[in-house]
């Protein structure tokens, strides 16, 4: 990183995805779910910073949370 800026926003992206997965842990245990479930989409995105969430909330659905064993209209 040769120039302030550069960093600046290298510091930004991994800030952003470390933000990113304390909420996909939340999301994960506020359905009930164990957070190394969650685990595979950390790794994503300390690889690829923006893939993980991205492809977590593109799989997870947008809908209303849903436990495991729950019957739609219950």
């Amino acid at each position: 990183m040769s120039r302030p800026d550069t960093a600046q926003v290298v510091i930004d992206l991994y800030l952003m995805a470390f933000l990113a997965g304390i909420w996909m842990v939340a999301d994960v245990r506020s359905r009930g779910g164990a957070w190394l479930s969650v685990l595979p989409w950390l790794l994503l995105t300390a690889l690829f910073v923006s893939l993980g969430p991205l492809l977590y909330i593109a799989l997870r659905g947008a809908g209303p949370h849903h436990c495991v064993g729950d019957r739609p209209g219950s």
